[in-house]
């Protein structure tokens, strides 16, 4: 029996090679000219096989696809410091990878609520205390 795993990129990241997308699992998908819309540039430390990228990959796998297409970068230089830089320049301060459907909830109401070319940032690292800056 063969078994097929389609690959769905969840980000871009700029490497000495050029940039290349990858799913959440740190899987070069393809190879790039330039990033495509509604994919989010990946700065992690540690690489692909660290935590920081496999937090990173856990959420951008889990968000929902219109706010993962308002993502601009994602950095994390650990898995418990995440955040989002947004197509409009506000910051999201994820956290770490847990907790997701609650952030991603709350984060989507804040979103509706105060919207991001309104607000400088968003804190859903504490996601029943959440902050709006």
């Amino acid at each position: 029996m063969v078994r097929i795993v389609e690959r769905t990129p969840v980000g871009v990241l700029d490497t000495s090679g050029g940039l290349v997308s990858v799913d959440a699992a740190g899987v070069v998908v393809e190879r790039l000219e330039e990033r495509p819309s509604g994919l989010p540039f990946i700065e992690v430390d540690g690489g692909l096989g660290a935590p920081p990228f496999q937090a990173a990959g856990r959420v951008l796998r889990g968000l929902p696809a219109e706010v993962r297409a308002g993502i601009d970068v994602v950095r994390a230089s650990s898995a418990d410091d995440l955040r989002f830089e947004l197509a409009t320049g506000a910051e999201v301060v994820w956290g770490g990878a847990d907790e997701l459907s609650l952030k991603v909830a709350v984060l989507e109401r804040l979103l509706a609520t105060a919207p991001p070319d309104e607000v400088d940032r968003y804190v859903v690292s504490a996601p029943l205390y959440p902050v709006v800056e």
